[in-house]
């Protein structure tokens, strides 16, 4: 095949180079009456009158209906009678190309562009016909067609030899309709722009293209007539139609070129529509959340509506019930309180740890609440990228799942997304518990940790046996009141860490009054040796105290009260996990409750938030190869006469036990203990403190004093792998 360069293009006499030139001369010509013509009729009759011009023609194709043929009225098929012959006439005269197709124009000035370019085609096409229907040799009529042969000077052709050269001619012809297509394709797009887009920028660009466009299809109309009757003239010379099948060629190129140009400009003018449309729905969304409403409907229309689908009515259904699998209406959720579980991942966030967790958690809320169906938790997974693998993920995941979850998280309208990170700060690799209430107020931006913890708090409740006075609004309007009320009426205990996770720890520290955790690394060698000091203890002031290990390991006891001993086995590592996202969902409550209800970060002058940080700073196994030991008893309160639960937190265990061995009393020991764990600065230097969360939650207004020193901690990255959820 002939390889067509650019610079050749610019030798040639009929190419014009100055464009603007162009779009000048031709809008001139340009003067629409407004008269309207059936465009798609007229470019299907043009295209199958191409197909059975064809060389090899596949005798298959479809014909064209009467009805599509009927469509194109009397008028129309008046005009392309007219045309043929001045288009034909046109071609054959000696002078100007570029005149000849001004001429053309001003012929068609009454009609739009698309129109304009229909009906020079059509006219061509029309010659075309005519020549190929007289050249079939298989003519019946063939007497007839010898004598229209003579008077059109048309010789004696085998078709099938000049295949080449025809396909030249088509491949032209092809283009041509693909501008037309792409002219009317753009027209459309304007017309059905939304009337708060600026598109007159873009109007101008478009119509531009369109003129010129428009301009080389009717040049390449008038170029290709000539060439048309040198195929079936009887002075055919292969040599002389060289030089023209490489115009047709060019003319081909420079419509190609075209109509790239129109189809780059939609789709640049769609993206712009796109971004103002996306812009305006983050405007309204933001405004929505601002407002007062009557109802929760119109906050979850906006969160729920798809990228595919602008119906805002009722029965749309954008998500699932996980126990069913049955589609769920948005109107159904109207007045009730709804908790979004956002995630950004499924993979690695959404283990299947967290869920089977969270899928008991509130199961258990359910119960609690008897029953009532005033609250609603629905997964929203927030994924730019989806595939395939990833939905075949999650549907399995959500078929484990008690609650909602959106019917495909693909169809999330990309505003939403971007609008979620925004409004609610979810960060890369975590999940958020968003609450709101019955008229989509926003109660809670992440409540991960209240909930985490909402097992524990919802048992300590019902042994306080509240007053009715004191009854709790319903899940998850009470959320708020419930941390103030666990903090402010009730004592915080370490068995609150074990509620939920292990029972057996907890009847453990309650039947011995005295108890000692044990955890940190797994070395046996060092845990042994804590037993026995213990041991020691018990022997020296007579009393029975349990022994609790927390680790990866079964520990032997030495000693024979087994059922004072109890250790997390092998298989219960999912309690340690559990154990220490009780550990940080504690700490942040209550680091929470202390800024709501003081008004100032007072952490450091608050025993139970350093107790919680300094528990938090050993979940770093192999940065504390020394075990870590908790003590926990019940301890008598003088001034009100009662008992409560105390628990100290150890660093140096083994040091520790050394210093209280023959102190005295118990009660004695009790108290060196508890100074040894307040001020840890005597044994030693403190440790460096860290802690690693895994939910993102923002801490105290991204900051948290060091439990030593009260200093400012420091954030940094930590890059960790979740196989091990």
């Amino acid at each position: 095949m002939e390889t067509i360069e650019e610079a050749p293009m610019q030798s040639w006499g009929w190419m014009i180079g100055d464009e603007s030139g162009i779009v000048e001369q031709i809008e001139i010509t340009h003067f629409p009456d407004g008269r309207e013509i059936n465009v798609h009729s007229i470019l299907s009759i043009i295209t199958h009158i191409l197909k059975d011009c064809a060389i090899h023609h596949d005798s298959s194709s479809e014909e064209v209906s009467e009805d599509e043929a009927e469509t194109v009225d009397e008028v129309v098929q008046h005009e392309i009678h007219k045309l043929s012959p001045k288009v034909a006439y046109l071609s054959s005269e000696v002078g100007d190309v570029h005149e000849k197709t001004v001429d053309v124009f001003n012929m068609l000035s009454n009609y739009q562009w698309e129109a304009k370019l229909t009906l020079a085609l059509a006219a061509i096409v029309t010659n075309y016909g005519e020549y190929w229907v007289v050249a079939q040799s298989n003519n019946p009529h063939k007497e007839l067609t010898k004598m229209m042969k003579f008077l059109r000077q048309m010789g004696e052709i085998n078709l099938a030899d000049h295949k080449s050269h025809f396909d030249v001619l088509h491949a032209l012809f092809q283009s041509m309709l693909d501008v037309i297509k792409g002219i009317m394709k753009i027209k459309d797009f304007m017309l059905q722009s939304s009337s708060d887009y600026d598109y007159e920028p873009t109007i101008s660009i478009a119509t531009t293209i369109t003129v010129i466009a428009s301009y080389w299809t009717v040049r390449s109309i008038l170029i290709s007539a000539p060439y048309i009757h040198s195929l079936f003239a009887n002075d055919y010379e292969p040599s002389a139609s060289a030089s023209k099948e490489r115009e047709l060629r060019i003319m081909t190129r420079k419509l190609g070129a075209l109509l790239t140009c129109l189809q780059n400009h939609e789709k640049k003018s769609l993206e712009k529509q796109q971004c103002i449309a996306e812009e305006k729905r983050y405007r309204e969304m933001m405004c929505a959340f601002e407002e007062d409403h009557a109802d929760n409907m119109r906050i979850l229309k906006l969160l729920f509506k798809s990228k595919d689908n602008n119906n805002n009515n009722n029965d749309f259904a954008p998500i699932v019930d996980c126990s069913t699998n049955q589609r769920v209406e948005l109107v159904s959720l109207k007045k009730k309180n709804v908790v979004l579980m956002l995630s950004s991942g499924i993979d690695n966030i959404i283990s299947k740890r967290i869920l089977d967790n969270l899928a008991k958690i509130w199961n258990d809320i359910c119960e609690l609440e008897g029953g009532n169906d005033e609250c609603k938790l629905i997964w929203f997974p927030i994924v730019k990228q989806w595939d395939d693998s990833m939905q075949h993920k999650f549907e399995e995941m959500r078929s484990k799942m008690p609650f909602y979850s959106t019917s495909d998280p693909r169809c999330i309208h990309p505003t939403t997304i971007k609008f979620m990170k925004d409004k609610f700060g979810l960060k890369r690799e975590s999940i958020q518990l968003v609450v709101m209430d019955g008229v989509g107020k926003i109660l809670h931006h992440n409540a991960f940790h209240v909930l985490w913890m909402w097992t524990a708090m919802a048992r300590s409740f019902m042994t306080e046996n509240p007053t009715p006075s004191s009854k709790l609004a319903p899940f998850p309007l009470s959320m708020e009141l419930l941390q103030e009320y666990y903090w402010k009426t009730h004592h915080w205990s370490f068995t609150d860490l074990f509620l939920g996770i292990d029972d057996k720890t907890i009847d453990l520290i309650s039947k011995t009054k005295h108890a000692w955790i044990i955890g940190g690394d797994d070395n046996m060698e060092l845990v042994k040796r804590l037993e026995t000091k213990i041991n020691a203890l018990d022997q020296t002031y007579k009393t029975s105290s349990g022994i609790v290990y927390i680790g990866k390991s079964r520990v032997t006891w030495s000693n024979k009260q087994q059922e004072y001993r109890h250790s997390w086995e092998d298989n219960d590592e999912n309690k340690t996990w559990l154990f220490w996202g009780r550990v940080e969902s504690m700490l942040l409550s209550r680091l929470h409750f202390l800024k709501r209800s003081s008004g100032h970060n007072d952490e450091n002058e608050d025993e139970a938030a350093k107790t919680l940080k300094k528990l938090l700073s050993f979940n770093k196994q192999h940065n504390n190869p020394q075990p870590w030991l908790i003590f926990c008893c019940v301890k008598k309160e003088e001034s009100q006469g009662g008992w409560r639960n105390e628990c100290y937190v150890i660093e140096d265990g083994l040091t520790t036990l050394d210093a209280v061995v023959s102190k005295g009393t118990w009660e004695e020991c009790i108290n060196i203990l508890g100074d040894s764990s307040s001020e840890l600065h005597n044994l030693g230097p403190p440790p460096r403190v860290q802690f690693y969360t895994t939910t993102g939650e923002t801490l105290c207004g991204n900051m948290m004093r060091c439990l030593h020193c009260q200093s400012v901690m420091e954030k940094n990255t930590v890059l960790s792998c979740c196989h091990h959820l």
